[in-house]
């Protein structure tokens, strides 16, 4: 006798099985003037169906507020799609550049630390809100942010029982016309000024000031000291400092009524991240300048970051 043995699957020939979501990589260092990063999520096969995949953000990095201000934001906001027939999708990340120094409260200047200088975007993938793939493996995302801004430092040292007040400010000329505008500046503290320089900010060319605005020293020794934390100062990287001495001819007052506006001791230009053709201090007879350059003074620039908590420790 035969017997007709017949098997009823309850599976669909036609289903395919779904796929497993995870990033690419688990972390990547970046500059803060990087500008956009992309960061993929990978699929382990393609699918014939859309996924949407929703995320969550944390970390130490604050997400853009047009009100608050922040330091970065991306467009697609806690969601993203990916496409049927592909393996892969990209969250893109548009990085603000905030114009301050943001660093931990441990960092010292003459011994970086580059964890210091670390803020972080952490993205971890949740669940699939539409489609038949899974998230699982590389789930989380970190997102390293290096601070890359440049510090320059006017130090001075009026010598024993002489008293000495210099004042700082920061000239760009932005279309390289030798017409420089006043940027920022940092006045009317005791022991140093300091200026910033963000690393994303696009202008070549730059013009110091270093101004002996007060005292009775006749041997004043002053010191521009910079700190570029993205790139290099004449090729160097590291602190650079540049050494200089005024006398009394060389006292400027500018805020009264015969003081001379603040003029250029020290020009540089700026490439990307790197400063080159730094020169060197000049000291003139009289007066805290080097040369007459066309100045555009507009003291509503003046930001003071020489008040705030940038210190040399």
């Amino acid at each position: 006798m035969l017997v007709g043995l017949i098997v009823v699957s309850s599976c669909n020939d036609d289903e395919k099985p779904g796929s497993n979501i995870s990033f690419a990589l688990a972390e990547q260092t970046v500059n803060e003037s990087a500008g956009t990063v992309d960061v993929t999520v990978v699929l382990d096969r393609p699918l014939d169906e859309p996924i949407d995949l929703f995320y969550k953000l944390s970390g130490t990095a604050d997400v853009y507020d047009p009100f608050e201000g922040g330091d970065y934001f991306i467009p697609t906001g806690n969601y993203i799609s990916i496409g049927p027939g592909t393996t892969q999708a990209k969250i893109t990340i548009k990085l603000v550049e905030d114009y301050d120094f943001e660093v931990s409260d441990d960092f010292d200047f003459e011994n970086p630390v580059e964890e210091d200088m670390i803020e972080t975007i952490v993205i971890t993938l949740v669940s699939v809100i539409e489609g038949t793939s899974k998230v699982t493996g590389q789930t989380e995302f970190t997102l390293k942010i290096k601070e890359d801004d440049t510090v320059i430092f006017l130090l001075w040292d009026p010598g024993t029982g002489k008293t000495a007040n210099m004042d700082m400010f920061l000239w760009i000329d932005d279309d390289n016309d030798e017409i420089f505008d006043l940027y920022d500046g940092s006045i009317g503290n005791n022991a140093q000024e300091a200026v910033l320089i963000p690393g994303g900010l696009n202008i070549p060319k730059f013009g110091l000031s270093a101004v002996y605005k007060t005292g009775d020293s006749d041997n004043l020794q002053f010191q521009t000291l910079f700190f570029n934390f993205g790139g290099t100062v004449n090729g160097t990287s590291g602190p650079v400092a540049f050494d200089g001495t005024y006398t009394l001819a060389n006292l400027n007052d500018w805020e009264s009524e015969t003081g001379q506006l603040p003029k250029i001791i020290q020009t540089f230009d700026k490439n990307n991240l790197n400063y080159t053709n730094v020169s060197q201090i000049h000291i003139p007879d009289a007066g805290s300048r080097m040369k007459t350059y066309l100045r555009n003074f507009d003291r509503s620039a003046i930001k003071g970051l020489g008040k705030r908590a940038i210190e040399l420790k």
